[in-house]
């Protein structure tokens, strides 16, 4: 029971993934940021994703195999609502300008927005902007922060020694 990712492709806004397995005929299971998308038997899938979107996927050819328990790698931005604001333009720090992202509605004292899969090891910068009914901007609230996830195992070997009885690990 093993599947070998083949490296993504990308087309445009498409992305291409094929991989191949151990077993004969299996049936696969497609996870992209953590969630099921879709349990099938061909080796190959594709999706859709949003200009400069991040994506971890996972294929596995047992249904007793899920997800890694990685952070979703998405971030929730929560303000509360400003007393003129009719709606909130939502931009992301890219490059060395900001981009828009989401235009959220002010219909919550307590407005939240999630945002897409975003890159580890890397400070993302947000900010919220409330505009008015009339289309002035209000004061910006802005969202630093790093992701960072589990990192990586350490490479550890043990080596024993019959002589001195005593096992020596290296990392």
């Amino acid at each position: 029971m093993a599947v070998t990712l083949n490296p993504l492709t990308q087309i445009g806004m498409t992305v291409l993934v094929t991989w191949s397995s151990t077993l004969s005929s299996p049936t696969y299971y497609v996870y992209v940021n953590g969630e099921l998308v879709s349990v099938q038997t061909s080796e190959s899938y594709s999706f859709s994703v949003a200009p400069d979107e991040n994506v971890f996927v996972e294929v596995f050819d047992a249904a007793d195999h899920s997800a890694a328990s990685v952070p979703s790698g998405r971030l929730t931005l929560c303000w509360y609502q400003e007393a003129n604001a009719e709606r909130y333009r939502i931009d992301q720090y890219v490059g060395s300008a900001w981009t828009e992202l989401a235009t959220v509605t002010a219909d919550e004292w307590f407005m939240t927005y999630t945002t897409g899969y975003l890159a580890d090891a890397t400070t993302h910068i947000f900010r919220v902007v409330p505009i008015s009914e009339g289309g002035a901007e209000g004061d910006a609230i802005t969202f630093t922060r790093l992701i960072a996830r589990y990192p990586d195992p350490p490479e550890v070997s043990f080596a024993y020694s019959e002589s001195t009885t005593k096992v020596t690990i290296t990392a």
